[in-house]
């Protein structure tokens, strides 16, 4: 269990999408510690360096968490995404320092879109429907694959790609016409 560094806790709202960060934070880190940063499985905990620095500052909170559905339009969910995007490209990223009021941004609106949030589920539900094929385009060369490996192979690592899993025939043809700009 982790100490209390300060005799009161600063309360802190915590936003997030991401359930892996939600319960590493509330119970797995507490695990991952204890067990000298493995995880049940043994294997090393991914980002440990990470978790390890969010440990003490996790001393000196009190979170209240939130988990809130990603890519449905919520500012401060929208606007995390950049700046983690941002960073990943140029490796820095120049963080706003001022009052909320003038930050540009609503970040306290945790207001969503509804069709994004419905377009994101039904995404989901696709994606866990098994495939009847995958299509590729490549340079406007459009291939019919029966494995997500060889539709993979062929996109990974070029440029001016399209890739989409049909559900079946119909659908298969769909993407065809879609990939090729037929109306």
């Amino acid at each position: 269990m982790l100490a209390p560094l300060y005799k009161s806790k600063v309360p802190v709202a915590i936003y997030t999408d991401s359930k892996y960060v939600v319960e590493g934070a509330t119970g797995w880190v507490f695990g991952w510690m204890k067990n000298g940063w493995q995880t049940k499985a043994k294997a090393d905990v991914a980002n440990k360096e990470l978790w390890q620095k969010l440990v003490p500052l996790l001393n000196q909170v009190t979170i209240t968490w939130h988990k809130v559905p990603g890519h449905v339009g919520i500012v401060g969910n929208e606007r995390a995404d950049t700046i983690a995007s941002s960073f990943a490209e140029n490796g820095s990223f120049t963080l706003y320092n001022g009052p909320s009021s003038a930050y540009g941004h609503d970040i306290s609106n945790v207001a969503y879109d509804e069709t994004k949030k419905q377009d994101r589920s039904d995404a989901r539900k696709r994606q866990a429907q098994k495939a009847y094929s995958y299509i590729s385009s490549v340079s406007g060369v459009i291939e019919v694959h029966s494995t997500w490996a060889e539709c993979e192979r062929r996109v990974k690592g070029q440029k001016g790609t399209r890739f989409k899993k049909s559900l079946d025939a119909g659908d298969e043809k769909i993407i065809i016409k879609d990939f090729s700009g037929i109306t």
